[in-house]
């Protein structure tokens, strides 16, 4: 089995990945349908999953964690990334973009440090596809690395 090319903070990570490695029958992407809540469960409540829109032009939340909500301040099940605040989608846009145009995961460490918190964690981000080749979901697995509110709005 193909070892990560990454070496994140949370070994989690590394577990889901060589899962999804695991269900890419001959190379093409798995479904999320691939996945069972078993497979999930180490990772609940920090995984998010995502809708393409048109090709990468944007992304909708189908699932976002509670443990990801928590940390965020906000639900976005449901709703596009273009929601985020400004700063906070051109943390995460570029990255989920990537991903679709090139097939392959994508592990990041982001930080946003603003008046409103300073907020670090890591991110794997792994494509999904229901005919196997076009990248159609997300499946995003986020750990929060540090967390600290600010006195803003």
């Amino acid at each position: 089995m193909d070892e990560a090319p990454f070496r994140p903070h949370d070994n989690r990570l590394i577990d889901l990945y060589r899962l999804w490695q695991a269900k890419r029958p001959e190379g093409r992407l798995p479904a999320q349908g691939d996945f069972s809540l078993d497979d999930l469960r180490p990772l609940m409540g920090r995984i998010a999953i995502l809708d393409v829109i048109d090709g990468g032009a944007d992304f909708r939340f189908r699932l976002y964690g509670s443990s990801i909500a928590s940390a965020y301040r906000g639900e976005m099940t449901g709703k596009s990334i273009s929601a985020y605040r400004p700063h906070f989608y051109a943390k995460i846009a570029p990255g989920y973009r990537e991903v679709v145009a090139t097939r392959q995961s994508r592990y990041d460490e982001i930080q946003v440090d603003d008046e409103m918190m300073l907020y670090r964690w890591e991110r794997l981000v792994l494509p999904l596809s229901n005919d196997g080749n076009e990248v159609d979901m997300l499946l995003v697995a986020s750990i929060t690395l540090q967390y600290q509110e600010k006195g803003g709005k």
